[in-house]
């Protein structure tokens, strides 16, 4: 039933999907027939949030794979590189925690090694909406 659900869903999308394609090639022919700049950003507009959904399915679609419903940890090290890559390092681990946050996921810092004098030696984070099924708190 569930299968059923998705796959009702995705039709649905893929309707909607449609009508925002024959909206936007409306919206050109009329421009064509009589230039309107108004008309234009309203094409244009439309095709952007189109692009959006569209990249938010793809990644939904990559990250569907059955171990993708798992759990994920990333570890980052600056090695030997000194400040510069300590620095480097808090910079990725920022990247990747509001990554997954803009993502609806929740990560949790799990471990961290601050540098001397600026950024981090080393950092472990999870994902933590994972943590719960696992009987870890999140």
């Amino acid at each position: 039933m569930r299968q059923l659900d998705e796959v009702k869903a995705q039709i649905e999308q893929l309707g909607r999907w449609q009508a925002s394609v024959a909206d936007a090639e409306a919206t050109l022919e009329l421009y064509d027939l009589e230039p309107d700049a108004e008309l234009l950003a309203e094409s244009n507009a439309a095709l952007k949030i189109l692009r959006a959904d569209l990249d938010r399915w793809e990644l939904q679609r990559l990250l569907s794979g059955p171990y993708d419903k798992g759990g994920a940890v990333i570890s980052i090290n600056a090695g030997a590189g000194g400040t510069d890559a300590q620095d480097w390092a808090l910079m990725l681990m920022r990247m990747y925690t509001r990554w997954a946050e803009d993502h609806a996921m929740k990560v949790s810092v799990d471990e961290l090694s601050e540098g001397e004098e600026a950024g981090i030696k080393s950092c472990t984070i999870e994902r933590g909406d994972q943590l719960a099924q696992l009987g870890r708190p999140g």
